[in-house]
């Protein structure tokens, strides 16, 4: 696969990505994906940037610039999308830990 990759190859590129991860469902590195795939780490790490599918799962030891690589998971599909807005939620954490304090 292209690393000169067009709208339509991007988004086959994602579906690449989802397809490995789902039969990988302990996680893959940038580069496991890549060598996966045939394609190159720079373009998946730029790839999974805008999926909101995608999640780092953790971090592993590796010999690349910064001696970490993140371990990428799918996002399970029967996992529910919470009911209540951030917004709200960080509220009533606030409210939940101000009235611990007193």
């Amino acid at each position: 696969m292209s690393d000169h990759i067009t709208k339509r190859g991007y988004g086959q590129l994602q579906s690449a990505i989802r397809e490995a991860l789902r039969d990988n469902p302990g996680g893959l590195t940038c580069i496991a994906i890549a060598a996966e795939i045939d394609s190159s780490p720079a373009a998946i790490g730029n790839a999974v940037r805008t999926m909101q599918d995608i999640f780092i799962d953790r971090w592993v030891p590796n010999a690349g610039r910064n001696g970490w690589a993140r371990v990428l998971r799918i996002v399970p599909e029967h996992a529910p999308m919470p009911s209540i807005k951030p917004s709200a939620y960080i509220k009533a954490k606030r409210q939940e830990q101000e009235a611990a304090a007193r």
